[in-house]
């Protein structure tokens, strides 16, 4: 594996403190500590049992009535979240109640308690689920210097992502400050012209929320975010971004988060789903797709953005996690010891 020239990105904030943001919980630091340990290699998957890490179409915004799921062979299937969800393990069924309770509360795209709070600007008396969830988007915004921020909405409308993709909202965006929200039990109040998006954190939230309802060895795969406990190792399957022949990663036994982040789906002319909040428009980079390998898929989904956005601010986040990407020539890369290194496919 040679080394080869960094993709070039934008130029960003000094990075700050970050460690809590791997370490959230200190009863869970040691676990959070371990690294994956994956080994990538070329050709077919060997492994009985493994996962295509690809990040999700979107699009469908529509939801199931609850409880619409799918069984087939041991594996339950539901569409929320905007992507295709698959659940497997012992309590699969309690983990999409979950999941679709979750959805119910902190979609954007429905009546809901937060489209309520972006009307109003404050909720009293607030749902339990919003409040953590928006609580952990905050954080991440503190620890990220405001780089991964929920604050993105009106960006996302004006780049052409309101009610559906493509449509657009507004003429102009700036992406705000949130470190004047007040979120507690009792009332959830944003800044004036502030209203939020949980897209960027929401999802693997939920997933990692709903997973501790399995059992035993499972899954849920959310569509680009992924949680897996399997006592026998496994592989993850990297698609390739422009429909190249797919790379794998051979994972070691454990609990595992991936996570999947594209410039080239949830994309439209001109635009796509991912917004710097420096310049309140659709990031530009060299990179097209990330994917992470972590201790859970909350940490797996900040860093896979902080690849395309500052990756200073990666290097002091990402620990032992593991890092892919894919350029806009399709070549693959591996982040490693601050620098991308090359890998010839």
């Amino acid at each position: 594996m040679a080394k080869a020239a960094e993709p070039q990105g934008l130029a960003g904030p000094s990075p700050g403190s970050v460690s809590s943001l791997r370490h959230a919980d200190a009863s869970r630091r040691t676990d959070r500590q371990r690294s994956p340990g994956c080994a990538v290699r070329h050709g077919t998957h060997l492994r009985s049992l493994h996962f295509r890490a690809a990040p999700d179409r979107g699009g469908e915004q529509a939801r199931r009535p609850p409880g619409a799921w799918q069984e087939v062979s041991r594996t339950l299937s539901l569409h929320a979240l905007g992507s295709q969800i698959v659940i497997q393990g012992e309590g699969a069924e309690a983990a999409a109640c979950e999941i679709e309770q979750a959805e119910a509360l902190l979609t954007r795209f429905q009546a809901s308690p937060l489209t309520e709070l972006n009307a109003r600007g404050v909720l009293r008396a607030p749902p339990g689920i919003l409040v953590e969830a928006i609580g952990h988007a905050l954080s991440v915004a503190r620890e990220t210097s405001g780089l991964v921020t929920p604050a993105v909405l009106t960006a996302l409308e004006v780049a052409g992502y309101a009610q559906a993709i493509g449509e657009r909202r507004g003429t102009a965006a700036t992406v705000l400050d949130t470190s004047e929200v007040v979120c507690t039990p009792e009332v959830i109040r944003l800044a004036a012209g502030l209203r939020l998006d949980l897209g960027g954190t929401a999802k693997s939230w939920i997933a990692e929320r709903a997973f501790t309802r399995i059992s035993g060895d499972g899954f849920i795969n959310a569509g680009g975010d992924l949680i897996t406990r399997q006592s026998a190792a496994f592989a993850v399957e990297i698609a390739h971004p422009l429909g190249g022949t797919p790379l794998y990663l051979d994972c070691p036994a454990g609990t595992w988060g991936v996570a999947t982040s594209s410039t080239l789906k949830r994309a439209w002319e001109g635009g796509h789903h991912l917004i710097d909040p420096r310049t309140a428009r659709p990031l530009e980079s060299d990179l097209i797709q990330v994917t992470v390998v972590a201790n859970c898929p909350t940490n797996a989904e900040v860093l896979t953005k902080l690849a395309f956005l500052d990756t200073g601010m990666l290097d002091e986040l990402q620990g032992n996690a593991q890092v892919y990407a894919y350029d806009r020539a399709g070549q693959f890369w591996i982040r490693s010891w601050k620098v991308w290194q090359k890998m010839e496919t």
